[in-house]
Formats: C-alpha cells, structure tokens, sequence
C-alpha cells in the first residue's frame, strides 16, 4: 500500500510541476511583443482647383488601369514588452507596378524583393540576365520586376506603441 501511495504522490506531484511550468510558459507569452498589422488602401484623386493641382485620397470601389494607389500599413504592440528588430513585408499587389521612391516609414530601412520575397536588397535592386549577344550582364531591375517591400524599424516598438509604413503602386 505504501509503494501505491507513494506513487500516486509522484504522479500527483509531477502533474503539478508540468502544470507550473505550463503557466509559466503562457505568462512568459503573453508578456511577449507582438505586432498587428493592418492594411489600408486607398487611390489618389488629382483634380484642378482654381488653377492648382491638389491631390485628395477616395477609396478603392473603382479602380481602372493608370490609377496610383496608396497602401498604408500600420503596425502595432499588442504585446507587454517592447518589440525589437520589427520587420514588415508586404508584396506588390498583382496588376500594379511598384512606384520608385513611394515606399516610406520613419525610422525604417527599406528593401525590395524582385523574387518573391525569397531575398532582399536596397535600391537599385540589381539582376542579371543575357545581352543582345548572349553575354550576362547585371543592371537595375525595373520597377515591374518587384514583388515584395520589407521595412524593417531600427527603433524599439514599445508595448501598445504603432507607426505606419507606406507605398504606391500604378495599376496596369
């Protein structure tokens, strides 16, 4: 009886020390930053005002081929601590071309993706490809070529703390 009881302790004790540990590593998670994003975009509207141009945001119900569009992306600790090292993707959206020296966010080091987020690079994001006669040759990409932003904040984001990124894109 003594071995059975002694047992059932063990057994009852190590329950207990899983279920410490277990709280311990929800509260260590829940005091960990973590970013929201979430996304807005809007189109940009030029129009002629008393002979100046001045150029307002609409929303994005109507869209058609020419149109520059403005994505902001605002990012947010939910978290308890300060979030540090916070990186922020977003890809091009499809059918639009990327507008050179759009993207801007404070405090950020921008790069650009030409091969679907695998690798980035800052401006002018280089590739190679063939000449007229064959031979490799490394040039800019052009603006159709990139695929995904990524900023990435030098500063820490404290806890319930947010700021914003931005781009525009041309439609096709």
């Amino acid at each position: 009886m003594t071995d059975r009881k002694s047992f059932q302790w063990m057994i009852l004790w190590s329950a207990l020390i899983v279920a410490a540990l277990f709280a311990a590593a929800q509260q260590a998670w829940a005091d960990e930053p973590r970013i929201a994003l979430t996304v807005n975009g809007e189109k940009e509207v030029a129009q002629i005002r008393n002979g100046k141009k001045t150029v307002s945001k609409a929303p994005m119900d109507k869209i058609k081929s020419g149109d520059i569009l403005v994505y902001t992306i605002t990012y947010h600790n939910t978290g308890k601590s300060v979030a540090r090292d916070v990186t922020v993707v977003d890809p091009v959206p499809a059918n639009t071309v990327y507008l050179p020296g759009s993207a801007a966010g404070k405090d950020t080091k921008i790069l650009f993706s030409i091969n679907g987020g695998t690798t980035y690079h800052e401006p002018p994001v280089m590739r190679k490809s063939l000449d007229t006669a064959g031979r490799e040759i490394t040039a800019p990409a052009p603006p159709e070529l990139y695929t995904h932003i990524q900023w990435i904040v030098k500063t820490p984001v404290a806890p319930n703390a947010t700021g914003t990124v931005t781009f525009k894109v041309k439609v096709k």
